[in-house]
């Protein structure tokens, strides 16, 4: 079997990591999040491509290059997460699973960074584990998730609803011609009005049945 490749992505700012608001996204460079990734992935036989960019229009032509001879993508959108809907078209259109990642806990901060535009086309999101974050991406590619790559909506099956439906009608028309037959197998004679004793009198003046005897 040839060996996954993985494509790692790391957004704007990212390159900073070290230095950049340590008490939030801790003292561990970027460079130390790829050799994690790197190591957990040659566990597994898999290689990784990195590639951080503080461009967009780099990111998203990294994601185009990946079709075709990518397995799965790791990325980390940094900014981006929030409102990239360029990134969100390009994860779409590549067919294997992705893993968005984010060393802080987005929820816990503004609230402008509580929405991710990257969530609805990757398998899953992990934040808040800090550089573990990284290495947890990778476990998260199971070959369960290579296999089946991101979700697709099934189509309704409308042959089936139809033959449903076409059934539904035959039985309807098959209770009509019995009940049909019922009535001219009993003779007029046989057939009397009467009023339910049990119900009041006020209700049995207004309901009438017929009783077959």
């Amino acid at each position: 079997m040839a060996a996954r490749r993985i494509l790692l992505l790391n957004g704007p700012n990212l390159n900073l990591l070290g230095s950049r608001e340590p008490a939030v996204y801790g003292t561990t460079t970027l460079a130390d999040h790829v050799t994690t990734v790197e190591a957990a992935c040659a566990g597994l036989g898999w290689v990784v491509s990195h590639l951080q960019s503080n461009s967009e229009a780099e990111l998203v032509g990294a994601i185009h290059a990946a079709r075709g001879n990518t397995d799965a993508i790791i990325i980390n959108p940094g900014a981006f997460t929030h409102y990239s809907w360029a990134i969100h078209d390009a994860l779409a259109a590549f067919d294997g699973p992705i893993v968005e990642v984010h060393l802080s806990q987005p929820l816990k901060r503004e609230s402008w960074r509580h929405t991710s535009v990257v969530a609805p086309v990757a398998i899953g999101t992990i934040a808040g584990f800090g550089g573990v974050g990284y290495g947890l991406a990778v476990e998260a590619l199971s070959p369960q998730d290579f296999i089946a790559g991101k979700p697709k909506p099934v189509a309704p099956d409308r042959s089936s609803a139809r033959a449903d439906k076409t059934a539904k009608h035959a039985d309807h028309s098959v209770a009509r011609d019995a009940v049909e037959l019922r009535r001219q197998d009993v003779p007029a004679a046989a057939a009397t009005p009467f009023v339910d004793p049990a119900l009041s009198d006020r209700f049995s003046r207004r309901h009438t049945y017929l009783r077959i005897s």
